[in-house]
């Protein structure tokens, strides 16, 4: 039922869209400065999510290397997570990507409170109803190798087929501390950017370097971009009982302690919700290009640009994606 308002805007946006003949308007910010943002911890919403679970992942599981810093499994089947912001959606781990730069502080496509770092791991997943998932961890440099990551390494150097384990490449635990996350409606992707780093030496980076370069975009004003964070698991309901003997007998106290989990956005309702924004920000703009003499949209931080002639809309180019 929650859903059919957001369905009737998605409907009212496209029907005011087709008045459009250049094709979208300019205000879609939302792909134009929604990747990278930084992980701004004033801005952030705070939620409670319960940590992942995983099927596959202490597993061996087969793959290839289509180029010199991604890693495809065979079988996108073999690894799973659910739980945490998934909520009860199953989602199946396609490609490992590590991504560097020629320095210690210029290789994450993200940044944390105006920091990068040497390098990023990214986790692409996706689900049966298509909606993908990032999951993005932050390498900082380390005086000593990373063993677990080595066996990755390798295999970028010489590109044979292998098998790895996910929990080795990156264990368990890492998945379940706080991370930050938002969804870009107009790539459909979910960027969930994990805030504990892992580590990395200068060896391992130096091993990395002469095969491929990589281009980091420049980080981008965050808009209307809602940005959550996961400060804590849910908690749950607990009972506690005291025993107390008197000289008339023993009497027994049951204690229930209830805590409501907080209301958590999931994946979905993510998607739906910045779906929405840029809509109404869309449908805003239709009004005004009508109503406002030379109105043309708004810029990045949402101020209103006019020209002398009256312009209907632009055409929009997105970034091509990372995979």
């Amino acid at each position: 039922m929650r859903n059919i308002p957001w369905l009737m805007l998605g409907l009212l946006g496209l029907t005011l869209g087709q008045h459009f003949p250049d094709g979208q308007p300019q205000n879609l910010r939302q792909c134009e400065i929604g990747f990278p943002i930084d992980m701004n911890s004033s801005l952030r919403i705070d939620t409670m999510q319960s940590d992942f679970t995983f099927d596959g992942y202490d597993l061996p599981a087969s793959g290839k290397f289509p180029s010199k810093n991604v890693f495809s499994f065979d079988n996108p089947d073999d690894v799973s997570l659910t739980g945490g912001v998934f909520d009860s959606t199953v989602y199946n781990i396609r490609q490992i990507g590590l991504f560097w730069g020629e320095g210690s502080s210029d290789g994450s496509y993200f940044s944390i409170d105006g920091k990068k770092y040497a390098a990023e791991f990214v986790i692409f997943l996706s689900e049966p109803n298509s909606i993908s998932v990032e999951l993005d961890f932050i390498l900082e440099v380390s005086p000593v190798d990373n063993p677990n990551i080595q066996s990755l390494i390798d295999g970028f150097v010489d590109g044979n087929s292998k098998d790895i384990i996910m929990n080795t490449l990156i264990p368990k635990e890492s998945y379940n501390g706080n991370y930050y996350y938002y969804t870009n409606s107009c790539f459909d992707v979910t960027f969930i950017v994990f805030e504990d780093t892992l580590s990395i030496s200068e060896y391992q980076l130096n091993t990395l370097r002469p095969l491929t370069s990589h281009f980091f975009p420049t980080i981008k004003p965050i808009g209307n971009t809602v940005l959550y964070y996961r400060n804590g698991p849910l908690t749950t309901t607990t009972e506690t009982s005291t025993t107390t003997t008197t000289s008339t007998g023993t009497i027994t106290t049951e204690v229930s302690v209830a805590t409501t989990p907080q209301s958590t956005p999931t994946i979905i309702d993510l998607l739906l919700f910045s779906t929405a924004v840029v809509v109404i920000t869309n449908v805003i703009e239709i009004l005004a290009t009508f109503l406002v003499p030379g109105f043309r949209g708004f810029d990045e931080f949402g101020n209103s640009l006019i020209d002398f002639e009256p312009r209907r809309g632009v055409s929009f180019n997105s970034e091509s994606f990372r995979f």
